[in-house]
C-alpha cells in the first residue's frame, strides 16, 4: 500500500490484508476486496469559502450542495 495526502488505510488486524493478500488465492470465495472513497467535491470547498467570507449563508450553501446532490442544481 502507498501512503498518499489525505488518504487513510484501515482493516481488521486479523484480516489478510496490504503485503499478505499475494498469499491469498484470489479465486478463494471467502477472500473479499472492498474499498471506500469519501470525496469533497471542489465545489463545496468554495461554497464553504464563501460561507467564511460572509458572503453565503450556512444555509444557502447546505442548499445548494443538496440541489448539487439532487441533479435539481441552478444557475
Amino acid at each position: 500500500m502507498e501512503a498518499a495526502t489525505d488518504t487513510v488505510i484501515v482493516w481488521k488486524p486479523t484480516s489478510w490484508h496490504g503485503t499478505s493478500l499475494p498469499n491469498c488465492d484470489p479465486n478463494d470465495p471467502k477472500i473479499i476486496q472492498a474499498g471506500l472513497a469519501i470525496v469533497t467535491p471542489p465545489g463545496v470547498e468554495r461554497l464553504w469559502a464563501e460561507v467564511l467570507e460572509k458572503k453565503l449563508s450556512i444555509e444557502d450553501a447546505r442548499r445548494k450542495v443538496l440541489e448539487l446532490e439532487s441533479g435539481e442544481a441552478k444557475n
